[in-house]
């Protein structure tokens, strides 16, 4: 159930860096979007014991 949560996050912040990079006047924080999400989700999914540092660290450092 957690991980629908954090993927409903995902998909909320997606939509409206979506919808905020294609309306006028476009600003310049709006591609600080997608970087500041991936720092929640994995906030929250580090304070929920998800993320094991000394497995995880490749991922957390290059994320696809």
């Amino acid at each position: 159930m957690k991980v629908a949560i954090l993927l409903v996050i995902a998909l909320a912040i997606f939509v409206f860096h979506y919808w905020a990079s294609r309306r006028l006047p476009r600003y310049w924080y709006v591609g600080g979007i997608i970087p500041l999400g991936w720092r929640v989700l994995l906030a929250m999914a580090f304070f929920q014991g998800k993320v094991n540092w000394a497995e995880d660290w490749k991922t957390i450092v290059f994320p696809r």
